[in-house]
């Protein structure tokens, strides 16, 4: 059914949630953002909230204001809304007929033009709707591509129905194979049928979450370990026993005497803790530790507004509704050290001993951001590829609640409390050790730039 115009009352009254916890709750809002330029997006969303909106409207205006907080965990949400915005955002005839990666800002294939438009300003345009970790620009980008997958969301697909008017044809300005100009018109796909087309003439496409792990004997030398995600809720999540693979993996480095392993997570954008502690279990060292980083919040007393809107990780009494923590001198409670930072690393037999390559993108973002972090401090790896995503100031992920506003029923993810640098930090993610990032004339004869890059490397080495 369609989903009826929200009316100006009605919106209005969804703001003062989000005001309140812009403004009181969330623990990142002043951290790359002045109150200035807050307090400018929230008069701009209230105006936009003068006058009827589309749910879809909505949607678009409320992530344009969220995006200013430079926070990757806040959104209004691409996979955790109701039946309703599920279907209105992924289910409908309006999905572009390809899938892309970004590259020297054409889409590839190289679409250089989507009805007249061109890409560079398309993307430009979108980038006003995500929010990233602080100055990570790559990062929007990286979350522009869709890959197609039947198991993820893509932004683009969601974003760009939203934003242009959806006819019964799609009028594309491409470079044809012998890098000719070329003018295409096609028709838009729902998201399954695209899926069923990428499955049939490419077997090789992930089908599912499972996929994204994989363990590969390259020569009797080399071996490349492929996570690229460490999820373990939500839609169509993960289901194999990930523990079973990492001990299977790493027992066959050891009994086959690999020297060199390659770690592969350009696509992973984070997760599970639990997954990346089990994963440090396989290498040599003894305790875990992020020396620099604590966790603050804005608040003490959880607001009880907020309380009959908001679901969380699990069933139990929320444990953030009410802290002990005093309040310091620049506006934040701190919490005590946590053990999580600094904790016993319970290592393998199979530990591996040999040279680690880490491959790394602006995709990694939260955990997959920490992981990379981790590795550098500790000099676990030689970090090939592109700088990450998340901040080396710090992120706000340590504890996420899901608000739905009362009238639109749109989800917000919000995150409560964050992790903080104690030291002067860039406002940047994490910058690989050889930079190397994906030529367009690599990626048309289906060559991985980073990849080719490091085997040279290790071959040098050797």
């Amino acid at each position: 059914a369609l989903l009826a115009p929200l009316s100006s009352e009605e919106l209005m009254e969804d703001y003062t949630y989000l005001e309140k916890m812009i403004l009181e709750v969330h623990p990142g809002t002043y951290r790359y953002a002045d109150s200035i330029e807050i307090n400018g997006a929230l008069k701009d969303l209230r105006e936009a909230f003068q006058m009827p909106l589309s749910h879809g409207q909505a949607f678009l205006a409320i992530n344009k204001m969220i995006a200013n907080i430079q926070c990757a965990h806040s959104f209004a949400s691409l996979n955790d809304q109701n039946k309703s915005m599920q279907s209105l955002l992924h289910l409908g005839q309006d999905k572009i007929p390809f899938t892309f990666r970004l590259i020297e800002d054409k889409m590839v294939i190289t679409v250089l033009e989507i009805n007249g438009m061109p890409v560079k300003d398309i993307l430009s345009k979108m980038w006003l709707y995500l929010g990233t970790d602080g100055n990570t620009p790559a990062s929007k980008t990286s979350r522009l591509e869709v890959f197609g997958y039947d198991f993820q969301y893509d932004a683009f697909d969601s974003l760009y129905p939203l934003m242009y008017p959806i006819e019964k044809a799609i009028k594309l300005k491409i470079l044809d194979s012998n890098v000719m100009f070329k003018e295409i018109s096609t028709n838009y796909m729902s998201r399954y049928d695209r899926t069923m087309q990428l499955i049939s003439r490419y077997p090789t496409i992930h089908k599912t979450a499972n996929d994204m792990w994989k363990f590969l004997v390259y020569d009797e030398k080399t071996a490349i370990l492929t996570i690229n995600s460490f999820s373990l809720l939500g839609w169509k999540r993960m289901t194999m026993d990930y523990k079973i693979f990492l001990n299977n993996s790493f027992h066959e480095l050891k009994q086959k005497g690999i020297q060199n392993l390659i770690v592969d997570i350009r696509l992973n954008e984070g997760g599970n803790d639990e997954m990346l502690y089990e994963l440090l279990r396989f290498f040599d060292i003894d305790r875990i530790r992020i020396n620099d980083m604590e966790s603050r919040s804005r608040y003490k007393k959880f607001p009880e507004l907020f309380k009959p809107q908001i679901k969380t990780w699990g069933d139990r009494e929320p444990w953030f509704y009410e802290f002990s923590q005093k309040l310091g001198s620049d506006g934040y409670y701190h919490f005590p050290r946590e053990a999580r930072v600094n904790r016993k690393n319970k290592k393998s037999e199979d530990y591996f001993e040999g040279n680690v390559y880490l491959l790394t993108s602006p995709r990694n973002q939260s955990l997959a951001f920490y992981m990379t972090k981790f590795f550098k401090l500790n000099g676990l790896c030689i970090i090939i590829g592109e700088e990450t995503g998340g901040n080396l100031r710090g992120i706000n992920g340590g504890q996420i609640v899901f608000l739905t506003l009362p009238n639109s029923s749109i989800v917000i993810n919000f995150p409560v409390m964050g992790m903080f640098s104690t030291a002067e930090q860039p406002n940047r993610g994490i910058r690989p050790d050889y930079s190397i990032s994906q030529s367009l004339d690599d990626t048309f004869q289906e060559i991985d730039t980073a990849l080719e890059y490091t085997f040279r490397l290790i071959k040098e080495n050797q």
